[in-house]
C-alpha cells in the first residue's frame, strides 16, 4: 500500500511539474512573441492560457500585452480581473497602477506600485522591474523616479531591482533606457553622466547574455542619437548576429538605412523583418510606416486600406490621411483628416498634424486663413520648421498677395538666427510690390550691408526713387550709379536702361539738360528699345527746336 501510494506521490508530483513547466513554458512563448513583435500570436497564447486558467498570473501577464500594444482600457480589465482572483498577487497592481499612470492619475499610480511594493516587502525584482519601466515608457515620464526603483535609492538605503537581481539582463536594459532618457530630458542630477550609464548598463546586459539582440539594438540607438549612423549600423548587425531570430533588428536596421537614403538596402532589411512577422495588424502598420518614411506612399496606403475595419486608431488614420495626401489623392484626405482630428487626443497631436492639415486646406482651396493658422502651429512647437514662412511666403508671392508675403517673411526672419541678404531682399520685393516704400528701401539697405549685389542694389534704387516723389533729393543716385558699375552688361540690359534712365530723371529735375541727353542715351545704348528714354531724348529734341525758332 505505501509502494502504492509512493507511486501515485510521484507522478502527481511530475504532473504537476509538468503543468507547471509546460505554464512557464507557455508564458515564456507568449513573451518571446511579444519581444519579436509578433502581437497575433503573443494575443493568441496569452488569451489561451487566461481562458484554460483565470489566475491573476495570467491575467497580468495578459493585460501587460495590452499595454505593450498601447489599449490600456483592455489591460485594465484584466489587471482588475487578476486581483480578483488573488488580491495578493503584486504585478497585477503595478499593471493597474501603470494604466493610471497613462491616464495621468499619478496619485493614484503611485498608491498601486506602494500596494505592490509593500505587498512583496520590497523583494520582488520583477515588481519593481515593471515600475520602473512605467516611469519612462509613456507620457509625463519620469526617469529619476525609474532609476531609483531599478538602481536603488543610496540615499534612503533601499535596494533597487538590480541589487536583487544582478544577473538579470532585463533590468539592466530598462535601468539604461532610464538613464538614456533622463539624458535626452536634458534632467542630469548631480553631474551624472547619463549618456554613459546608459551604455555601461547596456554593456552590463551583453555581459550577462551575450546572446541578447536588444542590447546590441539600444547600444546603436545610442549612436543613432549621437548621429554616428555608422557606429549604429555595426551595433545593429551584432545584434542580428547575436540573435537571428529577433526580427527588430531587422526592422531597426532597415529604418536606419532609411535614414541614409539608401532605400534598397532598407526594403531589403524591412522584408526580412516582415517574413519574421506574424502578419498581425501591429505588425502591418509598422510595415505601413516604414513605406511612408521611405517615400513609397502608394504601397502604404494599400497596406493600410487592408487594416480598414481592423484598427481605429488616431495613429492609423493620421498615417492614411498623409499618405492619401502625398498621393494627391485630396478626396480621401479630407475624409481620412476628418476621421484622424475626431479621434486623436489633443496632447497627441503633433507638428506634422496641423502641417498636413495647413497644406491640404491649400491644396483644395479650402479656408487659406485657417491654413496659415495650422502652418503657424506647426513652427511654433518645431523651432526647426521655420522654412514653412518662406514657403507661405512663396505662395503669397506669387499670387501677387505681396501684404502676406512681406508678414510671413518678417516671422521668418524674427525666427531665424542668421538671416541672409536673400531673405531681406525678399522681404524687400514684397513690400516694394505692395508700394509700401518705407519698408522696402529699409529692407533692400540690409540686403546690400550683408551682401552688395546687383539685384539688391537695383531694387534699393527703385524704392528710393518711389520715395522721391519730385525726385530732387536725388535719394536713388548712388544707389542707381552703384548698379551699373556691378551690374553684368550682358544680362541686365534693361534694368541698366531704367538705372540710366533714373539718373536722367534727376539731372532733369536739376534743369542739367546736359546730363539729360548724356544718361539717357546712355539708356538707349543699353537697351534700343527702351520706350521711356526714347521718349526722353525726343523731348529734348523738341524743345532744342523750339528753342532755335525763338
Amino acid at each position: 500500500m505505501k509502494k502504492t501510494q509512493k507511486i501515485v506521490w510521484a507522478v502527481l508530483t511530475a504532473l504537476a511539474f509538468t503543468t507547471q513547466t509546460s505554464q512557464a513554458q507557455s508564458i515564456a512563448d507568449g513573451t518571446r512573441y511579444l519581444e519579436q513583435e509578433q502581437y497575433k500570436n503573443a494575443r493568441k497564447t496569452f488569451q489561451e492560457l487566461f481562458e484554460k486558467a483565470q489566475t491573476a498570473e495570467n491575467a497580468y501577464h495578459l493585460g501587460h500585452f495590452y499595454l505593450k500594444i498601447e489599449i490600456p482600457d483592455s489591460a485594465n480589465i484584466y489587471f482588475e480581473k487578476g486581483i480578483a482572483a488573488d488580491a495578493k498577487y503584486p504585478l497585477n497592481y503595478v499593471g493597474r497602477g501603470t494604466v493610471k499612470y497613462i491616464k495621468k492619475d499619478k496619485s493614484g499610480a503611485k498608491a498601486d506600485f506602494d500596494e505592490a511594493l509593500n505587498m512583496s516587502k520590497r523583494k520582488n525584482a520583477e515588481v519593481m522591474h515593471r515600475i520602473g519601466e512605467a516611469y519612462i515608457t509613456y507620457d509625463q515620464k519620469d526617469p529619476s523616479a525609474a532609476i531609483d526603483i531599478l538602481n536603488g535609492n543610496k540615499t534612503n538605503k533601499q535596494k533597487g531591482a538590480k541589487d536583487l537581481a544582478p544577473q538579470d539582463a532585463e533590468i539592466a536594459l530598462t535601468l539604461g533606457d532610464a538613464f538614456l532618457e533622463r539624458n535626452d530630458m536634458n534632467k542630469i542630477v548631480d553631474n551624472n553622466n547619463d549618456g554613459g550609464n546608459a551604455a555601461s548598463n547596456y554593456q552590463r546586459a551583453i555581459g550577462i547574455n551575450p546572446k541578447l539582440a536588444k542590447a546590441y539594438i539600444k547600444k546603436g540607438n545610442i549612436m543613432v542619437r549621437a548621429r554616428n549612423y555608422k557606429k549604429a549600423l555595426e551595433d545593429y548587425k551584432k545584434g542580428i548576429e547575436a540573435d537571428p531570430t529577433y526580427s527588430p533588428a531587422y526592422r531597426y536596421t532597415g529604418e536606419l538605412y532609411a535614414k541614409y537614403g539608401m532605400y534598397k538596402e532598407a526594403s531589403q532589411y524591412y522584408e526580412d523583418y516582415m517574413k519574421r512577422s506574424d502578419g498581425s495588424v501591429e505588425g502591418q502598420y509598422r510595415y505601413a510606416q516604414f513605406l511612408f518614411q521611405v517615400n513609397e506612399y502608394a504601397k502604404a496606403l494599400s497596406v493600410l486600406k487592408n487594416l480598414d475595419g481592423k484598427v481605429n486608431t488616431p495613429n492609423y488614420w493620421r498615417l492614411r490621411f498623409y499618405c492619401a495626401y502625398e498621393t494627391k489623392d485630396f478626396a480621401n484626405a479630407t475624409k481620412d483628416q476628418a476621421k484622424f482630428w475626431s479621434l486623436a487626443p489633443v496632447e497627441k497631436v503633433i507638428p506634422s498634424d496641423y502641417e498636413y492639415t495647413g497644406r491640404l486646406s491649400i491644396a483644395t482651396g479650402g479656408d487659406t486663413l485657417k491654413a496659415i493658422e495650422n502652418l503657424h502651429k506647426v513652427t511654433e512647437l518645431d523651432s526647426t520648421k521655420t522654412g514653412l514662412y518662406r514657403e507661405l511666403y512663396t505662395m503669397f508671392y506669387t499670387a501677387r498677395k505681396y501684404k502676406g508675403a512681406a508678414e510671413e517673411m518678417k516671422l521668418f526672419i524674427s525666427k531665424t538666427k542668421r538671416p541672409t541678404a536673400n531673405d531681406y531682399l525678399s522681404l524687400g520685393m514684397a513690400h516694394y510690390f505692395d508700394k509700401d516704400y518705407v519698408p522696402a528701401d529699409s529692407a533692400f539697405a540690409t540686403t546690400n550691408r550683408l551682401q552688395e549685389t546687383a539685384l539688391g542694389m537695383f531694387y534699393r534704387g527703385r524704392s528710393s526713387d518711389r520715395l522721391d516723389k519730385d525726385t530732387k533729393a536725388g535719394l536713388a543716385k548712388p544707389h542707381w550709379e552703384r548698379f551699373i558699375e556691378i551690374a553684368d552688361a550682358k544680362k541686365d540690359i534693361e534694368k541698366i536702361a531704367e538705372a540710366y534712365y533714373g539718373l536722367a530723371r534727376i539731372a532733369a529735375a536739376k534743369n542739367d539738360l546736359v546730363k539729360v541727353e548724356e544718361f539717357a542715351k546712355k539708356s538707349l545704348e543699353a537697351s534700343p528699345d527702351y520706350a521711356p528714354a526714347k521718349n526722353m531724348l525726343e523731348k529734348i529734341a523738341e524743345l532744342k527746336k523750339s528753342e532755335k525758332k525763338k
